[in-house]
């Protein structure tokens, strides 16, 4: 399945970022269970318990148009745009691999999504081989991010609505 170009790009990131959120989702409960059966109490990153406790209305756009538009661009380029290719070409491949991957994870200052992030960190990696183009992890990122984001401020709907069909 090689899509190439701006238009495979874009088919990539919109795919592959069902799948990661899938990953994403899954990967942060099990990291939840995990941490707390070291008697840790999983903490909320700040953003999210802002969205979580009924921001207004500025503050949510201020927020989406960081998480939804600024943070993939600037994280992609970061990452898998200089970092990445540079400790490659450098000759050191496996340390692009890894060490992009484990940093993507921590600097989202949050133990419980450190494990599901680095792993997307990972996928996005994949991507961007098969692709050779950086828009397919921007939009995987942003698609990731913004399903996240919707779930994060629709969480109390959602629960109502699955609280009644139970």
């Amino acid at each position: 399945w090689a899509l190439w170009g701006p238009c495979g790009a874009w088919a990539w990131g919109v795919c592959a970022g069902g799948g990661g959120v899938a990953v994403g989702l899954g990967g942060t409960q099990m990291g939840a269970q995990f941490v707390g059966t070291l008697g840790i109490k999983p903490e909320v990153q700040p953003a999210v318990q802002r969205l979580q406790d009924g921001t207004g209305t500025a503050e949510q756009i201020y927020l989406a148009v960081v998480a939804l538009l600024l943070a993939p661009v600037v994280e992609e380029i970061l990452f898998r745009g200089i970092l990445y290719p540079t400790l490659k070409q450098a000759g050191y491949p496996g340390l692009a691999m890894w060490g992009t991957s484990l940093a993507f994870g921590a600097i989202h200052f949050n133990l419980v999504g450190f494990l599901p992030l680095t792993i997307f960190a990972l996928i996005l990696i994949w991507v961007y081989e098969q692709t050779d183009n950086l828009l397919a992890p921007i939009v995987i990122h942003g698609v990731f991010n913004t399903v996240n984001f919707l779930l994060i401020v629709w969480q109390e709907p959602i629960t109502r609505f699955l609280d009644q069909r139970a």
